[in-house]
């Protein structure tokens, strides 16, 4: 067991987690530890749902007297507020009625918010470790394809990404996304290989859709000022494409895909996410991998050496007793 992973991607970039205790253990080898990342004495398993379960009871109880939550994020002092049994009369049979549902919707959150966070891994490090060429985003066409069956929508997805895969060679990864009305389409990144055509359009710097220049002149101007030129994947029969060129901060558009696996699912425990599709990402092909090492290091002098570069992360949720940093280190050996 170690307290400290180090992953280094292919341009040369490093990624350091810290930990104050060996929670880290290298492929292979099982833990007799009760300190791992995904597993919590049985003390800690138990004050953690019963304070799920008096959370979402206390969303309840906001919600039937009318108060509406702004954002996701609870009052400080909502447990001394309302504690879970300091209910409505009127309402009481109903909420214990309930209760069974809401311990198990407190265990599934917990239990969806570590393989939300392990998918956002999994897809950021397999991009950071491929060359990608494209961000993509493919849109269905009702016409073509019924774009709320999610059943049909991926059985003809992971066909046509296979047929790629195997007559093309790209590698790619995509992460579905739902509609506010239901539909479903994807974004995602392709390595080079697909057919691509110009589409006419230009997002200029600083907005975020498409527009047609007006002239070529125009055309010229914006693609001088920083412009980005769209492009279409004709080889798409269900609907329609976008592809933009990968430049300039390739890892910003990195966040910008994994940001998708949490998008519109609802970051409070009283709202369950789901996967669409049962799936949070669709990869395949030759995708690359980071480089891993493990040591065993202190926390503080990482701490020292890094300063602000030194980014505690919030392990409340997964393991409690239990302080973690992670300091990024660009291709030329600077923190961030």
């Amino acid at each position: 067991m170690y307290n400290t992973m180090v992953k280094t991607y292919r341009d040369g970039s490093k990624q350091i987690l810290c930990a104050t205790k060996r929670v880290f253990r290298e492929p292979g080898w099982e833990s007799n530890s009760v300190y791992s990342l995904n597993q919590r004495t049985p003390r800690e398993k138990l004050e953690a749902r019963e304070r799920e379960e008096r959370r979402i009871l206390w969303e309840i109880r906001q919600a039937r007297e009318g108060k509406v939550l702004e954002g996701p994020d609870l009052p400080e002092d909502w447990e001394a507020d309302a504690p879970w049994w300091d209910v409505d009369p009127a309402w009481w049979t109903e909420a214990q009625a309930a209760r069974r549902d809401v311990r198990d919707r407190a265990m599934s959150w917990e239990s969806l918010q570590r393989s939300m966070r392990r998918a956002r891994v999994k897809v950021r490090d397999y991009c950071l470790s491929t060359d990608m060429k494209y961000f993509c985003t493919f849109t269905l066409d009702q016409e073509k394809i019924d774009r709320y069956d999610i059943k049909v929508i991926t059985n003809k997805l992971n066909r046509w990404l296979s047929h790629q895969v195997q007559r093309r060679g790209i590698a790619y990864v995509m992460v579905p996304e739902l509609h506010q009305d239901g539909a479903i389409h994807f974004h995602g990144m392709l390595t080079e290989g697909l057919e691509v055509v110009d589409s006419g359009t230009i997002i200029p710097r600083g907005e975020d859709r498409p527009r047609r220049p007006r002239s070529d002149e125009q055309e010229r101007a914006w693609l001088r000022a920083g412009g980005r030129k769209v492009y279409n994947l004709p080889g798409w029969p269900y609907g329609f494409t976008t592809a933009l060129q990968l430049e300039g901060c390739y890892e910003a558009a990195v966040n910008y895909v994994c940001k998708y696996i949490s998008k519109g699912l609802g970051e409070s425990p009283g709202y369950l996410p789901c996967k669409v599709g049962g799936r949070w990402y669709y990869s395949g092909g030759a995708l690359g991998r980071p480089d891993v090492e493990f040591f065993n290091s202190n926390m503080e002098d990482l701490q020292d050496a890094f300063g602000g570069s030194a980014h505690a992360i919030d392990l409340s949720r997964s393991l409690s007793e239990v302080e973690m940093i992670v300091v990024w280190i660009t291709a030329a050996g600077v923190p961030r």
